[in-house]
């Protein structure tokens, strides 16, 4: 006998001849005819079955409340939290809004591997929060060490790691939460495509996120690997008042269109590089980096992220987001490179 429960976010408000049952912005309003009915819903938190609350309270009105939570999605099958005492296990009752099986889906997040390229002001804090999310396999690609003017953003740093190389900060972070995780580091700045295929021909992620600023075309030349590879695309970047999320693009066709869109509007010859702003508060970092990992946990429990296909620009001044579409995209999206 398959046992359902309700969701951790299903609320449930009573009043004197009613009850509200609120969940996924879906509301129900059951009408009580015997007190005793309200002990069902102590039933339902634990887990129990249509059979079961009938024989207790052989009542219609058990019929009716049974098939309207089923109805608005408020019932998950009975499952255990095999996580307690571990730093995800408040985060399966978010993924069981997801799915049936919580425990399924955050399984499913362990095997996965994404590859950073850039772990600064915004690649470090994206690479923090896959951490806690529970992701354990990455390929960490960054040249720079830790310096000091940048611990206002770089909250993965401390002021102990100022000197040391970033990526090597980050390897042990990472082994701290996942101590059997796959890390592949390489200290190296990736200039061109070949610099990034020499990389995933001995590992292939499912996932790779440019967070880097430099070279200015760099999204191009990850792009033509990804491409190569097959493998999903997302950036972003955050500027001075403005930063951007996106776009993410998991089709070679897309990708390819995208790519010769940015190439049709390359910077002239002469310009080698675009210097990178000198400063950024560490509140819009978080914006953006928390928005790209928000999209590259949806993409890995195969959700479709709010950058799919598109790029959101986002004003920190007052947070209106706008949407550019990748196929109508202009040359604004240069704006905010850093």
């Amino acid at each position: 006998m398959i046992k359902k429960k309700l969701k951790n976010d299903v609320m449930i408000v009573h009043y004197s001849d009613f009850d509200l049952i609120i969940y996924d912005n879906k509301s129900l309003k059951i009408r009580i005819t015997n007190e005793e009915f309200k002990n069902v819903y102590s039933l339902l938190k634990q887990g129990t079955s249509l059979m079961e609350l009938t024989s207790l309270y052989p009542t219609e009105d058990v019929k009716v409340l049974w098939e309207s939570l089923l109805k608005i999605g408020a019932l998950i099958e009975e499952w255990e939290n095999s996580y307690e005492n571990t730093i995800y296990e408040k985060q399966l009752y978010y993924l069981e809004s997801l799915a049936q099986s919580p425990i399924h889906l955050q399984q499913t997040l362990s095997a996965k591997c994404v590859a950073i390229i850039g772990v600064g002001g915004v690649g470090s804090v994206i690479l923090e929060q896959l951490i806690r999310f529970g992701i354990q396999n990455y390929i960490l690609i960054d040249d720079d060490e830790v310096q000091i003017h940048n611990l206002n953003r770089q909250y993965i740093y401390t002021l102990k790691d100022v000197g040391f190389s970033k990526v090597d900060v980050c390897f042990t972070k990472i082994k701290e939460f996942h101590p059997h995780g796959q890390v592949s580091i390489f200290k190296k700045r990736i200039k061109n495509q070949d610099d990034l295929s020499k990389i995933f021909v001995k590992s292939i992620p499912d996932l790779v996120i440019n967070a880097a600023d430099e070279p200015h075309n760099l999204n191009q030349e990850v792009l033509k690997v990804c491409i190569e590879y097959q493998v999903p695309f997302l950036t972003g970047s955050v500027g001075i008042s403005s930063g951007r999320v996106g776009p993410f693009i998991d089709q070679p066709t897309d990708m390819s269109n995208y790519l010769d869109y940015l190439e049709s509007v390359q910077l002239p010859k002469n310009i080698k590089t675009i210097k990178p702003i000198l400063g950024s508060l560490g509140s819009s970092n978080c914006i953006i980096s928390t928005l790209i990992a928000y999209d590259a946990i949806r993409f890995l429990l195969k959700k479709q992220p709010n950058s799919f296909n598109k790029i959101l620009h986002v004003d920190f001044n007052n947070l209106p987001f706008k949407t550019t579409l990748i196929n109508k995209v202009e040359e604004e999206i240069f704006k905010n490179e850093n």
